[in-house]
């Protein structure tokens, strides 16, 4: 998570924003960091890094999050994405759960993004798809970076029972 820390005249973030991943009453808050870049300034002035190199969201079944899509809900069908500290760009792409361990598979689409305020938001692509969200921070005076996450969406407009979807995608 983003760790705000009072600088002299500004905030030191010196850990990757936290994604925070809804659609309707569904939430996945610190949705899985995969790869990461980060630089920020510390307090001192000199300058601080953090690389990280996490599994590929197609090698990541049994960590990543999810959640179920219902497209007959009483609620929009979009997904929306909330960070600690807003990024400059964001891009999010897809592959259908089927390639699962296949990290070659390219992705099968790129969503576009909306923005409101603060929130990104987008229309999933109707299925069963792994998400990864790449965000980037490149604008401020004190950190940059770019951070991929990500999370799985299942589409279903049955009432599976936390047990049930636990032991089938995990």
């Amino acid at each position: 998570k983003a760790q705000a820390q009072t600088g002299s005249d500004s905030e030191i973030y010196d850990n990757p924003p936290a994604l925070t991943v809804t659609y309707g009453e569904e939430r996945i808050e610190d949705a899985r960091i995969g790869q990461l870049s980060w630089a920020y300034i510390k307090e001192d002035g000199t300058e601080g890094e953090l690389l990280g190199d996490g599994a590929h969201p197609l090698d990541a079944k049994h960590s990543s999050p999810f959640f179920v899509l219902d497209p007959y809900a009483d609620v929009a069908f979009e997904i929306c994405l909330q960070w600690d500290l807003k990024p400059d760009s964001v891009l999010v792409r897809c592959w259908e759960e089927s390639c699962w361990g296949q990290l070659e598979a390219e992705p099968v689409g790129r969503e576009l993004l909306n923005e409101t305020g603060d929130v990104y938001y987008f229309i999933p692509t109707r299925g069963n798809y792994i998400y990864e969200v790449i965000a980037t921070w490149e604008n401020a005076p004190n950190y940059s970076g770019k951070v991929c996450y990500n999370f799985h969406a299942v589409m279903t407009d049955r009432k599976p029972t936390v047990q049930e979807l636990y032991d089938e995608y995990t």
